[in-house]
């Protein structure tokens, strides 16, 4: 296959097709197909971003645009008759044939029905145009990346019937291999890079145009960088190119619009803009001394810059019919992270780690300790309450599993408990009547508080200057209290010893809201500090789980006894982590 600096050689040598020409476009995406076939994410931004930057800056008028998704193969047929019916007598036309979907060897498959490839290249190739363009991304689906593109075999667009003069196509993918779509670029890999060749970001002559030979050329380096690390397999967009009589084709010409980003002569290096929704905008090597307009819409935007070991910022704020410039003075030093590509901030894929944490958190049980103390109100009689009480702040080890996607949103499901225990020993005497005389009594009373702890909560760490990773935590704790107490009565009276135990369960379930902070300390470890609020409407009973019994003195209350777990924690953690980078997403 013909290399594409070749090809931009051997074209470039002729006039430039007029971008004031009547330009026609066909947009058709479909996100299904019948069989095996999985869904498909991300077929309607490909189509709109081809759509809007057909119509902003590559001289389509908005009519002459159209658009199909998810439509039938019967609708493709009608649309492309009537567009020929549209298009007026004369000569200088373009039409452009863009397809994003399911297909084979033989067909594009749209929902549940195919459109064959022999009926779709007769159609294109008898389009009353001078110059006709078919870009075709067509995906099956996989894992990660879903894999795009069917039956492997010769691409039956490219074989030559001797009527194909006047005429270019453009494939995602060469003849034994897959296309891919990407999470990160929200769109096909093959488009997502074909767009932003158009938006400037292939302008390697600094002329503001970007001809037919520059976007593929660009699309073809790029898609190659972004999906030689993937799960799908490197990626080699083919092409086939027959024109007769014609010089390059200017696709786009970033010199009739008023909107974007400038890039002055002074800027070098490696060139990402990222919009303010995070997505990859323009990449690109920018040289020296040509200035470069990236064509982009009103919003904010971050411009970073690469150059060898150190990465450089500028920001640059987009309005309507308005051009930012951006010069060499306006990028300040921003800190390098070996695990960051180009335009990619640390964390960018996923981490998956294991949180170790303990704190000390405030449990309101007065009203434990006053149940059980009702329980044992019996033994008043013998001149004996045992005490009982608990700590108001406990310790909470916690053992936690963590999810956290682009330094940002994090998932965790936890476990720990808390443990109390203790006992009393209280002496006592009973009177005797037929002797009149006093005899000694005792009670030894043991009791154990387990209560284990399930926490499933998220939250989302800030990166913003000024709160940079300080996080909002929310979630719900489940707590499985156990509550066990067992007592011994010793009468001297009759030197008897009596024996009884019981064992109480209950179980709550408590939201909370936290405030934190992460600081990464290393690589693979963060520490942080985590305070939260854990609202509890009213008790909760030990009513559940009950087995056994106490002595006889200890008459079980009217109300078994309670528990609230609501109040305030802190906590300290350490989270030990993995980051997986995902190669196939990055710029």
């Amino acid at each position: 296959m013909m290399s594409p600096r070749i090809l931009s050689l051997l074209i470039g040598l002729a006039a430039f097709h007029a971008v004031s020409a009547d330009r026609y476009a066909l947009l058709v995406g479909n996100s299904t197909a019948a069989g095996n076939f999985a869904t498909l994410k991300y077929v309607h931004n490909d189509l709109s971003s081809l759509q809007n930057i057909l119509t902003d800056f590559c001289g389509f008028s908005p009519q002459h645009v159209v658009l199909l998704y998810d439509r039938s193969p019967y609708d493709l047929d009608q649309e492309l008759a009537d567009m020929v019916g549209r298009l007026p007598a004369g000569s200088g036309n373009l039409f452009l044939f863009y397809y994003s979907g399911h297909a084979d060897a033989t067909a594009l498959k749209m929902g549940d029905a195919d459109f064959p490839l022999a009926k779709l290249k007769e159609k294109i190739t008898s389009f009353p145009a001078d110059i006709r363009i078919g870009v075709f991304d067509a995906c099956q689906s996989g894992s990660f990346t879903r894999i795009k593109g069917g039956t492997l075999s010769e691409p039956f667009l490219f074989r030559d019937d001797g009527k194909t003069k006047g005429q270019v196509i453009l494939c995602s993918s060469s003849i034994n291999e897959n296309a891919q779509e990407s999470d990160l670029y929200g769109n096909s890999v093959f488009t997502f890079h074909f767009v932003n060749a158009l938006r400037g970001s292939a302008d390697m002559a600094g002329d503001g145009r970007i001809t037919l030979s520059e976007a593929y050329q660009y699309s073809y380096n790029h898609t190659i960088s972004s999906t030689a690390g993937s799960a799908g397999g490197v990626q080699h967009p083919s092409y086939q190119f027959r024109i007769q009589g014609e010089g390059d084709i200017v696709l786009a010409d970033l010199n009739i619009r008023t909107r974007g980003i400038l890039l002055s002569g002074d800027v070098e290096g490696d060139i990402t803009v990222v919009s303010d929704k995070g997505s990859v905008v323009a990449d690109l090597t920018k040289k020296p001394n040509a200035a470069v307009m990236i064509a982009l819409g009103p919003g904010a935007y971050k411009v970073m810059n690469a150059q060898g070991g150190l990465r450089f910022l500028a920001r640059a704020g987009v309005t309507e019919q308005s051009v930012a410039t951006i010069r060499k003075s306006d990028f300040h030093p921003v800190q390098s992270s070996p695990s960051s590509a180009k335009g990619e901030e640390r964390g960018r894929g996923a981490q998956v780690g294991i949180t170790l944490s303990g704190g000390s958190g405030a449990y309101d049980l007065s009203s434990l300790s006053s149940g059980l103390s009702r329980q044992f109100a019996g033994f008043a009689a013998f001149s004996m309450s045992p005490p009982f009480s608990y700590k108001k702040y406990q310790v909470m080890p916690l053992v936690a599993g963590e999810v956290i996607v682009r330094n940002r949103f994090e998932a965790h499901l936890g476990f720990g408990g808390i443990a109390a225990a203790s006992s009393a020993d209280c002496a006592g005497q009973r009177f005797n009547q037929p002797d009149n005389s006093f005899y000694a009594c005792r009670l030894h009373v043991q009791q154990t508080l387990n209560v284990k702890i399930i926490d499933i909560g998220g939250g989302y760490r800030f990166q913003n200057r000024f709160v940079r990773n300080a996080s909002i935590h929310a979630g719900i704790c489940v707590y499985e209290p156990e509550l066990t107490v067992s007592s011994v009565f010793t009468d001297s009276l009759y030197n008897v010893e009596t024996a009884g135990s019981e064992t109480r369960t209950a179980t709550a379930v408590v939201p909370y809201a936290a405030l934190g902070y992460t600081w990464p300390a290393l690589r693979f470890l963060d520490i942080g500090a985590k305070v939260r609020y854990r609202y509890q409407y009213r008790p909760v009973d030990f009513s559940a789980g009950y087995s056994g019994a106490l002595p006889e003195s200890a008459v079980p209350a009217t109300s078994p006894p309670s528990c609230s777990f609501g109040g305030f924690d802190g906590s300290v953690f350490i989270n030990i982590h993995l980051a997986f980078e995902r190669r196939e997403e990055q710029p």
